[in-house]
């Protein structure tokens, strides 16, 4: 599934967040993920779990460079989803 696309710029540390509410059942919750960013030079933090939602810090990047974010999450009752984001790193 994709989530969606975002901007920031090189310097910039900015989190994310992903909310699986609607897609659980109530008595189900994310419970690991792992982000991984492609190509390389975007640093994405281990995400960590709130709730319903999947969130991580994102840093760094090279102006005008495109990255894949890609976020697997796997619940307690052991569901998988696989979103990604698409974010371009922008000098303003």
């Amino acid at each position: 599934m994709r989530v969606g696309t975002g901007k920031q710029q090189p310097s910039e540390r900015l989190l994310y967040s992903i909310d699986y509410a609607e897609a659980l059942a109530d008595d189900d919750h994310p419970e690991t993920a792992v982000a991984t960013a492609t190509p390389e030079g975007l640093t994405v933090d281990t995400p960590f779990t709130v709730d319903s939602r999947v969130r991580f810090w994102v840093s760094g990047g090279v102006a005008g460079v495109s990255y894949k974010i890609e976020v697997t999450v796997t619940t307690a009752e052991g569901r998988i989803f696989q979103d990604e984001l698409i974010l371009r790193v922008k000098e303003i």
